[in-house]
């Protein structure tokens, strides 16, 4: 079997120092077999970024001008509507505390588009986006060819991570007869069109098009049913597993600066979240009205939502009179998440569309009990009453969560054979793991 000397990745993500990790440690993973990794991104992060130094890792920014176009094309959007509130006041009722909160619009079962509702004003934006998308790849395509040729003729493999450059990245590996991987961390766009290709077509086309056959399809398992979607577009060759715990980054003695004893006793529910209000954390919030004041005065919930609504949500939180026992947190990282997530007593994820992310899998690997929708996105993960708790998003669901804490709280014994089913459970492994599995795909392709 040839061996791998060389790669390139080119992508749209940066190294998030908040976040998904994924794109980081996948780069680690060659650096740490010896593998000489170039990587090229138009990606950045406004709350930071980390900083790989390698002396086999080289990194090189480009430019994108579909989000240059798009960007600018949000802050007149944002321009026009502050104009239009300040001609009508009444517009601005969305985020007052008397009563008019949105999120007193809408219920727990409420489903809300993830990307936008689909009519025509979505598919003209989905599809300029995906035009100006092909102008970036045509222009990184040349780029490419014409400056970094001799990294290109020394790289075995080329890699597009998502779907923002896989038509540079599989243009370059076809004219240079490199093999070409696509990898991506699910397909969240497309699986909210519910298997519906048209749809794909017409409200995804970067998505949905930009998944190319490759000569090895890397799909991570996250609840999206990447899987279907990948032999859809042609797909042969396809390395479909979830992500791996980096249990090697977590440290027994933890060195942050988030400190969780003045919660001790306390039954700590956390909610991992992000800036994305796909993360509906006010199916975390709402139940809490129904917990007995005995029973919530020992609970505390610890939410990471950070997006622009978060002052509306808290607003929401403390109109209901549950307030006392949400703390909000922000600016965390990977590492102070792990901390408060093995600190805890129960983790709460209710995404809109996936719930298999990696605050579920760590839940599962260090015997966190889970408590999570049933999307179908955990099957084969977790089992409801046995080693976590998948509630039905119906009418009933506000008093059915409550009812789960309740008797978590309440019922040590309960809770303990809940743990005891969990250390059981071997559905997730730690990174090492995946990547020895993730890395004998790869090599195989040569």
């Amino acid at each position: 079997m040839k061996q791998i000397q060389q790669i390139l990745i080119i992508t749209a993500l940066p190294f998030r120092k908040q976040g998904n990790q994924s794109l980081m440690r996948f780069v680690k993973m060659f650096l740490a077999r010896g593998i000489k990794v170039n990587m090229f991104t138009s990606g950045s992060d406004q709350r930071g970024e980390n900083i790989l130094e390698d002396q086999n890792f080289t990194f090189k920014s480009i430019i994108s001008t579909r989000d240059w176009f798009f960007s600018n094309l949000r802050k007149i959007g944002r321009t026009l509507k502050r104009f239009i509130r300040g001609k009508n006041p009444v517009a601005t009722t969305i985020d007052n505390t008397d009563g008019n909160n949105y999120y007193q619009q809408i219920k727990s079962e409420t489903i809300t588009p993830p990307y936008g509702r689909h009519n025509c004003i979505t598919l003209i934006t989905r599809w300029t986006f995906f035009l100006f998308g092909l102008v970036d790849n045509i222009f990184v395509f040349f780029y490419l060819a014409l400056f970094y040729y001799k990294t290109i003729k020394n790289s075995e493999i080329i890699v597009g991570y998502e779907h923002a450059y896989s038509f540079a990245s599989k243009w370059i590996a076809r004219m240079f007869n490199k093999k070409y991987i696509n990898k991506f961390q699910g397909v969240v766009s497309l699986k909210a069109c519910h298997e519906n290709i048209s749809d794909c077509k017409k409200y995804y086309p970067y998505s949905y098009f930009g998944l190319l056959s490759s000569d090895l399809c890397i799909m991570v398992n996250d609840g999206t049913n990447g899987i279907f979607y990948a032999r859809e577009r042609g797909c042969k060759n396809i390395y479909f597993e979830p992500h791996g715990v980096s249990d090697s980054e977590y440290s027994e003695t933890y060195d942050g600066n988030i400190n969780l004893n003045k919660y001790a006793g306390k039954f700590i529910i956390f909610n991992n979240a992000s800036n994305s209000k796909l993360k509906r954390v006010d199916r975390v919030v709402r139940p809490l009205q129904y917990l007995a004041p005995n029973i919530r005065e020992k609970v505390v919930v610890i939410t990471t939502y950070h997006a622009e609504d978060i002052e509306i949500l808290k607003n929401y939180a403390r109109n209901m009179g549950v307030s006392d026992c949400i703390l909000f947190m922000d600016r965390l990282n990977h590492k102070d998440s792990n901390y408060i997530l093995k600190n805890s007593q129960l983790s709460f994820m209710t995404n809109e569309v996936s719930n298999l992310g990696n605050p579920v899998l760590e839940s599962i690997y260090y015997n966190i009990p889970v408590l999570t929708l049933d999307d179908e996105s955990t099957k084969g993960f977790l089992s409801d009453g046995v080693d976590g708790f998948i509630i039905k998003l119906d009418e009933q669901y506000d008093y059915n969560v409550a009812n789960v804490i309740t008797k978590l709280v309440e019922d040590k014994e309960y809770y303990k054979r809940i743990k005891d089913n969990l250390k059981a459970n071997r559905s997730v492994n730690n990174i090492k793991t995946q990547q020895e599995k993730e890395f004998a795909a790869i090599s195989e392709i040569l």
